[in-house]
């Protein structure tokens, strides 16, 4: 069987649009199938390539070369494979999680995640933190991955208990050997995210009281770790958003007093700069060679666009969307000298997929259709729409027709979808998907709530004050045993 799926995983990586059946010929489980392609990361030298592929219900996680040849696969099953992360060239980081209710907990069923190291060089499989002393064998995030003594290593955010409670508690892995050390025994119970320097040691520290709701930063300054700021934040922590503009400063992201959020920059020296487009980027990306911020993401009404400080990534990132003429654009994965890079292109017209742009070679190579039995007539048109609600405000939202249909007098299906933060998106994936088949209209509006959203900014207004909480460790884990 998992023959089979390595097979079937070659073969979507060299199809291309799909047949050109009617869109009422497309079954309707088509649509409701999980991606044929999940995710594609390029290697950190741009020789391979680790590709997360379905049948629809399984999910196989294989790794090639450029050239196709087969390097290794993992067989998940019906697991939920969250996230790949490279490590090195040998070393490939693999998250899931597992929804389960724990023995001799009190509450409900909690999803924990679970990251593996797979070793590509000898096959074999690591967990960490599957044996850690006083420990749990989950991660409460994503590694911050460092070169230590010529060796990879993984600093990751575990769950270690003292007196009884579950501290956010930053771990050392050797990927090389394997050896786990505690990086820093600092926690508090409040804690709930770590940052370290490119050298691997700690250099900042958030916590959250809940009780209080004030959220504060410490950062190690002189060799002890110092409160630097601390802010009255009832919704949640704010966390930490990686290193700043220098690869030194502390980022974080802010909301003030009108609910409008922004970057700022923290300096060893207590200085505290605010970004003047902070407030435009959404997600944030970062170099691996030396941490700094390089830009980052936005969604402006529903143009996606990419900004970078330094002109010459900028220019980099311009040159490959112009492989990609009118079509909506969003980075995926790059190599480390950013020359290699893979996009996820998504067309109005044949939906969405994968391609490799090689910016030395001059060439864009497709690498295959996310959903491959949804063909492009079956592909609806989609476009942006304002209405008024009952007492006048404008929503804005995205309106699927279906496809050689007249669209007059159909029934209307509304996808409101949860929140507060957060917003559709034009493309095919999302809950309209299947509707138009059955010559339905949807309407998905962008905001959290059929009525909260007053434009089509990338970020809609919260209402009350709200934005998104992430938990802290002691309403996360504080209970939790040390095994899942």
């Amino acid at each position: 069987m998992f023959l089979k799926c390595l097979a079937a995983a070659a073969v979507c990586l060299v199809v291309g649009a799909g047949s050109a059946a009617a869109a009422q010929d497309v079954p309707l489980a088509a649509y409701g199938r999980l991606p044929t392609l999940e995710g594609v990361e390029i290697s950190p030298d741009g020789d391979m390539l680790a590709v997360t592929v379905t049948n629809g219900e399984q999910r196989v996680l294989t790794v090639r070369k450029l050239d196709g040849t087969m390097v290794a696969g993992l067989n998940m099953g019906e697991g939920k494979l969250r996230n790949v992360q490279w490590a090195s060239q040998d070393h490939l980081l693999v998250f899931s999680s597992q929804a389960t209710k724990v023995r001799e907990v009190t509450g409900g069923v909690q999803e924990y995640y679970m990251a593996v190291d797979f070793n590509l060089a000898t096959g074999k499989q690591t967990a960490l933190l599957g044996n850690e002393k006083s420990a749990m064998n989950v991660v409460l995030s994503m590694p911050m991955v460092r070169v230590m003594d010529g060796a990879p290593h993984a600093l990751v955010e575990g769950v270690r208990f003292v007196d009884n409670v579950g501290v956010n508690t930053l771990y050392r892995i050797n990927l090389a050997t394997g050896v786990t050390r505690v990086a820093d025994y600092s926690g508090e119970p409040s804690t709930d995210s770590w940052l370290v320097d490119l050298e691997g040691k700690p250099v900042a520290m958030s916590l959250y009281n809940q009780e209080k709701g004030v959220w504060t930063l410490k950062m190690k300054i002189g060799g002890r770790w110092q409160d630097v700021d601390a802010i009255n934040t009832p919704m949640g922590s704010y966390g930490l958003s990686g290193f700043g503009r220098d690869g030194k400063s502390v980022l974080v992201r802010l909301t003030n007093d009108k609910n409008e959020t922004f970057l700022r920059e923290y300096g060893a020296d207590g200085s505290k700069t605010e970004l003047a487009q902070g407030d435009q980027l959404d997600g944030l990306l970062h170099d691996p060679n030396d941490l700094r911020l390089l830009g980052g993401v936005s969604l402006i009404g529903d143009k996606l666009s990419y900004t970078f400080f330094d002109p010459k990534t900028q220019a980099t990132w311009d040159a490959v969307t112009r492989a990609f003429k009118n079509e909506r654009v969003s980075l995926a994965s790059w190599s480390r000298d950013r020359r290699k890079v893979v996009v996820e292109v998504d067309s109005a017209a044949i939906g969405p997929g994968y391609a490799l742009v090689d910016l030395d070679a001059k060439t864009a190579k497709w690498l295959g259709m996310i959903y491959r039995d949804v063909p492009a007539a079956g592909v609806s048109p989609v476009r942006p729409i304002r209405y008024k609600a009952k007492d006048g405000l404008e929503i804005t939202g995205y309106l699927t027709l279906p496809r050689g249909k007249d669209p007059k007098n159909l029934p209307l299906v509304v996808l409101p979808h949860g929140g507060p933060e957060g917003r559709d998106t034009p493309g095919l994936t999302g809950g309209a998907r299947p509707w138009p088949r059955a010559a339905t209209r949807c309407c998905s509006p962008t905001s959290a709530a059929p009525r909260a959203l007053a434009g089509t900014s990338s970020r809609p207004a919260l209402a009350s004050g709200a934005r998104p909480c992430r938990p802290t460790c002691r309403t996360a884990c504080a209970t939790w045993p040390p095994r899942a």
